[in-house]
Formats: structure tokens, C-alpha cells, sequence
């Protein structure tokens, strides 16, 4: 189906807004999963999913069916940083309310309902597959490959402030043994590859392709390069993220070590920029997605037109050894006399080590007409039809329903619009 192609009144995507659906966290989540994303559009609907997620306080708004989709997008396209702040929350609806609420389960529906409709289960596999789904297959990183699992992936997903995940998964072939424990920015991950498989491994590098990584004392890769054979274990391609490494059967224990000149990574995701009046201010929703080798605090701010006025909260974030993300926003205020218009906003998180991620936004700004000003022209249309239903554009739809008074620019679909 074209992109933006009309079903029923309604819009599937929108190649100019990157808005998929309806809007919710569900329609990012179906159609990323699924591959049903327009090539190239992928990256942006991912923003819009954890621009949502952070606009509703890192909760879901997802239920039995559509909370395991959210997990698996997120997944995929590597944000287990807001997966895990998700899994995080203890306050209704997360998984953290149910299980506070005793007895350590989880249930049908998030909230702690008794109603006799049979929907009140309080040990339900619907919400407890989702989360239980992620741990195994992307903290823990067990993830399926060929049948009777003779060839697989491990690919741990070292997040926010956990320290150590051990998962384990029983095949015809003998037990997958996937466990990780990091110290600072130092990553010791363990993998069993059972008798007559072939795994493939992507390890996290938390300081990026400069890392050395040993495996039961050996150096296998340093300075961005394989370095010493190892038996039954061949060496690929790295980047600033992972190792890839295909591991024949045994058991396996690397040491991941940081380089000694710090390594910071940044990224920056914006909602919507709201529309402001002369004279007044709007916040920019944003979430920071970070990690460093060295401790310190990545600042948050914007470059503005002259006399604009800046204010972000948190002004400072911490950086953490593993990917953390923090929700934000970044106060804009527009002097008044300002004219209406699109302006665009820089907005900027920096590291004092290095390392900084940027990303402009047009604001929107309505500014006040100059005493005296009147519409050159008055014009009816035809009708149309927006989102299903029918509107028209004539006289008798203002106040006084004189043509005199009544203002339309002539353009289909986008009305009213000031130019």
C-alpha cells in the first residue's frame, strides 16, 4: 500500500509527519515489528514510539495483546534502555505495581480488577509473556535461530543501571547458558554453546570498538582489530556498539575492557514542538539516550533566534556506563512582538569529554497582527472530506455569515491557514 494511501478516511502513514495510524504506541510498535515501516522511515517511527513512552512517564498504553509488541520493537531497534525504564516503573500500569501489590504475580489487565467478568485473572501469561520475553531474549540476548537450535544468537543487551542478568535455555542439543556482570564500564559475559551448535555472539562494547576483549585470558581483539586465534571461535566485525564473534560448541568467558581515553555516546529524540504565542512559552518534550567510560554529567540546552530564552530540566544529566535514557523538556520563551511563522530550534545535549548529539525542530510561533491589518480577499470552496468527515467552506460558516468577513485561502484539506 503507497505511503499515506487513504483506508476508510483514515491515514495508515504519514510520509510528511512520520505519524503512523493513529498515533499510539501500538501503531509504531505493529508495523516496526513487522516490517510494514516505509524503507528509510524506520529510525523516526522508533522516535515517535519513545518520544510517547516518555511523554506518558516511561508507562505503556498498551494492554494484553499490543505491551508485548512495544517490548519487541524496542528491542530490535535497540532502545532496551527504555524497555528497561518501563520494566522500572512501580506505579499503575507497570509490571512493578502488580507485583508490589502481592502475591508476585502478574495479571490479566493492569489494574487490580475483581470484576466477575473473566478477565480478572492474577496470574495471567498475556502481560508476564511480554516483559518475560524481553528478559530472556534481549537482556539475556537468547535469541532462536535455525530448528532444534543448531545455529542461534546471544546478544545481551547491557542497560541503565543493572549489573549482572544470568538466563539459561534448555534445546534438544543441551542447555544455552547466556550471563553477564558489569563492573563500572567493565562487561564479563559467559555463553555455553551445547555439542553440535553454532552460536552467533554480539557482545556489547561500553567503550565503543577501541575495546579489548579477552576470552579465558586471551586477547582476541584490541585496537579495533582480531587480534589472536582462538580454537572453535572466529572474530567479525565490531562497531562502537558490539563484537560479533560465531562461537563453535563450549564454554566461553570474555572480559570486555574500555580504552583509556573516555568514550561518550549521545542521542537525542524529540515529541512535537508546540505551538507558541508571541509573548509566551512551550516545552519541548525530549529524551536523552547516553552512556560514557567516565563519570560526569551531559548538559541540555538550544540554540534560539536572539532574544528567545532557554530552560531545560534537567539541565544536567549524569552519564552512566551502560545506555540510559531521561525524559526532559526544554523550555522555549518567544518575546512578545515576535511574527508568526516557523522558526527553527536547535537542540543540543553535550558531554564535557566529548561527545554531542543534536537535532533541529520547527516551532511554530503565532504572532499578533498589526493594528490596522485586513484579509485582502474572501473566497468560499468546495467541500472536502479530512479524517472522514465532510467539511465546508462557506459563508455561512462565520460569526455573521457575511462573505465580507468570511476568510479562506482556497488550499483543500489545510484550513484555516494564515499566510
Amino acid at each position: 500500500m503507497p505511503s499515506g494511501a487513504p483506508v476508510n478516511g483514515r491515514t495508515d502513514y504519514s510520509a510528511e509527519t512520520g505519524v503512523s495510524g493513529t498515533g499510539t504506541q501500538l501503531s509504531y510498535a505493529l508495523p516496526l515489528v513487522f516490517g510494514l515501516v516505509p524503507a528509510g522511515r524506520e529510525q523516526s517511527t522508533v522516535d515517535r514510539l519513545v518520544a510517547d513512552v516518555a511523554a506518558h512517564q516511561n508507562h505503556v498504553t498498551t494492554g494484553f495483546v499490543g505491551t508485548t509488541l512495544v517490548f519487541q520493537a524496542l528491542g530490535k531497534y535497540q532502545r532496551n534502555d527504555v524497555a528497561l525504564a518501563i520494566a522500572q516503573r512501580t506505579d499503575c500500569p507497570s509490571f512493578g505495581y502488580m507485583v508490589n501489590q502481592g502475591p508476585g504475580t502478574i495479571w490479566e489487565k493492569w489494574d487490580n480488577s475483581s470484576a466477575s467478568d473473566g478477565t480478572s485473572s492474577k496470574d495471567h501469561i498475556g502481560l508476564g509473556g511480554a516483559i518475560g520475553q524481553w528478559f530472556q531474549q534481549q537482556l539475556a540476548g537468547v535469541q532462536p535461530g535455525s530448528p532444534g537450535w543448531r545455529e542461534f544468537t546471544l546478544a545481551p543487551a547491557v542497560a541503565g543501571n543493572l549489573a549482572h542478568v544470568t538466563a539459561q535455555q534448555q534445546t534438544v542439543r543441551g542447555n544455552v547458558v547466556s550471563s553477564w556482570q558489569r563492573d563500572g564500564s567493565t562487561l564479563t559475559y559467559h555463553a555455553t554453546v551445547p555439542v553440535g551448535a553454532k552460536a552467533t555472539i554480539r557482545l556489547p562494547l561500553l567503550g565503543g570498538k577501541q575495546s579489548s576483549v579477552r576470552e579465558n585470558g586471551r586477547t582476541v581483539f584490541a585496537d579495533g582489530h582480531a587480534a589472536q586465534p582462538d580454537p572453535g571461535l572466529t572474530v567479525g566485525r565490531a562497531d562502537d556498539e558490539t563484537l560479533t564473534l560465531t562461537a563453535g560448541s563450549g564454554d566461553y568467558t570474555f572480559t570486555v575492557t574500555p580504552p583509556r581515553t573516555p568514550f561518550t555516546r549521545l542521542a537525542l529524540t524529540t515529541g512535537t514542538p508546540p505551538a507558541i504565542t508571541a509573548g509566551g512559552s512551550g516545552d519541548i518534550p525530549v529524551v536523552v539516550e547516553g552512556r560514557s567510560t567516565v563519570a560526569g554529567q551531559a548538559t541540555l540546552g538550544a540554540q534560539v533566534p536572539a532574544g528567545w530564552t532557554v530552560t531545560a530540566t534537567p539541565a544536567a544529566i549524569p552519564l552512566t556506563p551502560a545506555t540510559s535514557e531521561t525524559p526532559g523538556s526544554v523550555r522555549i520563551t518567544v518575546p512578545a512582538g515576535v511574527k508568526s511563522g516557523l522558526y527553527p530550534v536547535t537542540l543540543t545535549v553535550k558531554a564535557p569529554l566529548g561527545g554531542e548529539a543534536k537535532t533541529t525542530v520547527n516551532v511554530p510561533v503565532f504572532g499578533s497582527w498589526a493594528s490596522g491589518t485586513t484579509a485582502a480577499a474572501s473566497s468560499e470552496h468546495a467541500p472536502n472530506v479530512v479524517n472522514g468527515a465532510t467539511r465546508t467552506y462557506v459563508a455561512s460558516n462565520a460569526i455573521d455569515h457575511d462573505l465580507a468577513t468570511f476568510w479562506n485561502d482556497d488550499t483543500d484539506g489545510r484550513y484555516p491557514r494564515t499566510r
